[in-house]
């Protein structure tokens, strides 16, 4: 099983930089397997019925969301700087 996700985690990454059209940096990757682990977290405690592992679940979609974006402004300011400076 966890096999399983690992490859369900790798398909989505690669699916969703390849729409991008680009390589991603490492805030963004790590920010999305962030967001993966914890909505796997999450749905892992729904059906256990565990509410500690539904809320440690969101709670690590939220850090993973926060380290995407950082990783998105992060490639803006590289698109937007010119090259040398």
């Amino acid at each position: 099983m966890f096999l399983h996700l690992i490859v369900k985690l790798l398909d989505f990454l690669l699916i969703h930089s390849e729409r991008e059209g680009e390589i991603m940096n490492k805030d963004q990757i790590k920010g999305r397997a962030r967001t993966v682990a914890g909505k796997t977290q999450e749905q892992a405690g729904k059906v256990m019925g565990d509410t500690s592992q539904q809320a440690k679940g969101l709670a690590k979609q939220a850090a993973g969301k926060i380290q995407e974006t950082y990783g998105n402004a992060k490639e803006t300011v590289r698109k937007t700087t010119p090259r040398g400076h």
